[in-house]
């Protein structure tokens, strides 16, 4: 029997690997496509203001009738890439680092349902395929792929380190102050979690009013479904400090996804 694991097991790993191989030189190709966002020139000239000025701008530099209009920028320094990219290899660079970062992404998600599923199961590949045929309408040159990447971090983190005290109240926290200054996007992320805690919430009162039973596993304390939200809560709190001493316009651009 042993000897039977040890010939298995290679070819398995061998296996695995050849098709996570062929699954990110597929997303690479789906990725793969010109330019076709009418916005990335906006935010390259948004990058080269704030990378010739130092200093992310506080009005709308660039608007002819109303040059003194606030403007949130909650994308800075992606735009600053993008422009960098630009300056280095014009399309062809804005291309490849778009086409890299869907990798990167597909494999967060890919790491992400590996881990609820056993170690040769093949339906995280088939999951990844499918939301790359899906998601690569959205591969854009844009910063708000860099959040949509964020928030496929913030999924696996949170299906590998659950409710650990350290992920939530330290991790979690300087992953949601990053995403505050990389775009608006966090508050899907701060949803995503909130929706999280509240279904472990219904899970429990369910439970001890007699409306679910699973006998196998034991019911959370309250104690324990408060981890999370109040890593959530800490977090708030890390990215308005960290945009207050960064953005001119401090926390006010935690409320830019509302106003859109």
């Amino acid at each position: 029997m042993e000897t039977n694991q040890t010939r298995i097991e290679p070819k398995t790993g061998r296996t695995q690997t050849l098709l996570l191989a062929g699954l990110f030189v597929f997303v690479f190709l789906a990725a793969c496509f010109q330019v076709s966002d009418i916005d990335l020139g906006y935010h390259i000239r948004t990058g080269a203001y704030v990378w010739e000025h130092h200093q992310i701008p506080a009005v709308n530099t660039f608007s002819y009738t109303t040059p003194q209009e606030p403007w949130y920028l909650h994308q800075w320094w992606p735009a600053t890439g993008l422009y960098l990219l630009d300056q280095f290899g014009g399309v062809y660079a804005l291309t490849t680092a778009k086409c890299l970062l869907a990798c990167l992404a597909m494999w967060l998600v890919w790491l992400a349902a590996r881990r609820l599923c056993p170690p040769d199961s093949l339906w995280p590949f088939w999951f990844v395929t499918l939301a790359t045929v899906i998601g690569r309408t959205r591969f854009f040159e844009r910063p708000d792929f860099l959040s949509s990447i964020i928030f496929t971090l913030l999924l696996y983190l949170d299906i590998r380190f659950g409710r650990q005290r350290r992920w939530q109240w330290i991790g979690l926290p300087l992953l949601l102050a990053f995403w505050a200054n990389t775009h608006g996007g966090l508050v899907y992320g701060v949803a995503f979690l909130f929706a999280l805690s509240a279904g472990e919430m219904a899970e429990v009162a369910g439970r001890k009013l007699g409306l679910l039973k699973r006998p196998e596993e034991p019911p959370m304390t309250w104690r324990e479904l408060l981890i999370r939200p109040a890593g959530v809560g800490l977090g708030l709190i890390a990215a308005a400090v960290s945009l207050e001493l960064i953005n001119p316009h401090g926390a006010r651009i935690l409320l830019v996804p509302f106003q859109f």
